[in-house]
């Protein structure tokens, strides 16, 4: 945004049905991993390696320019 990284777009890969029980659509804007920013490539790496010993995550998400927050549990 604004030549700004704020966060990453998102869309199913091989498995569909799987993605589709994430409550995330194709398109989607990940903006956020537990409450931490995605806007620069250091937070993106240190919230995806949160996830590795999670049991689940709190996603804020930007779906057709709305902020909203999606759960998804591992």
């Amino acid at each position: 945004e604004n030549g700004q990284l704020i966060g990453f777009a998102v869309k199913p890969g091989t498995n569909r049905a799987l993605f589709n029980q994430t409550g995330l659509k194709s398109g989607d804007v990940v903006t956020a991993i537990n409450g931490m920013p995605l806007n620069n490539n250091a937070a993106s790496r240190q919230a995806m390696q949160g996830l590795a010993t999670s049991s689940g995550a709190s996603l804020t998400v930007l779906r057709g320019g709305q902020e909203t927050m999606v759960q998804i549990s591992f």
